[in-house]
């Protein structure tokens, strides 16, 4: 699937599960009035439309590939054969979907009682775990977030997030390379959380 193209479109019969091989997607709902909220970013080995498993429909959210993606499109049959016939597929699937469950909890905790600062800090590092690969100056984050992508996600504006960023950068705590963001001073990133 190339980058721009939906892997799953909201609205659309919610029939199959898709598996990320590699690549990365952007998961969005469609609210009223022409809104739309940003869930998340999947990547290599995580699932898209598994609220099917539960008997949903239609699908509740689009995912929209940030970059080429290999995926692997199960019918909702298949995977729930496999959960009957193999326990260990079972409890490892309910085990990522009580994760992801924790993560959207703990996204909306950050939301309501942090600033700025504290949810971008958060999610830098977050992004660092999770996309981060080893650079001499720190961790680069090799995904290119765009500053609207990071204010989606915290709940907070564009603008917000580039002074914010800037000023990690005064204080040599990230450095920004070409659209990525290298942390320099993961502690003190972590001290802002």
């Amino acid at each position: 699937m190339t980058r721009g193209r939906p892997l799953v479109t909201q609205g659309d019969p919610a029939n199959s599960v898709v598996m990320l091989g590699s690549g990365r997607v952007r998961l969005v709902r469609a609210l009223n009035e022409g809104h739309t909220l940003s869930l998340g970013y999947r990547g290599a080995g995580d699932l898209l439309g598994e609220a099917a498993l539960g008997g949903v429909p239609n699908h509740r959210e689009s995912a929209i590939a940030t970059e080429d993606v290999e995926a692997l499109v199960v019918p909702i049959a298949t995977i729930r054969g496999l959960m009957s016939s193999d326990q260990a597929f079972a409890n490892a699937l309910v085990g990522a979907l009580v994760e992801r469950n924790a993560e959207t909890e703990e996204r909306l905790a950050s939301m309501l009682f942090r600033n700025v600062e504290a949810r971008l800090a958060e999610f830098l590092l977050k992004a660092a775990q999770r996309w981060g690969i080893p650079d001499p100056r720190g961790v680069l984050i090799s995904a290119p977030f765009t500053h609207q992508e990071m204010a989606s996600m915290i709940g907070s504006t564009r603008e917000t997030v580039t002074l914010t960023l800037g000023e990690l950068r005064r204080k040599g705590i990230i450095e920004v390379d070409r659209r990525r963001i290298v942390v320099l001073d993961r502690e003190g990133l972590k001290t802002r959380t």
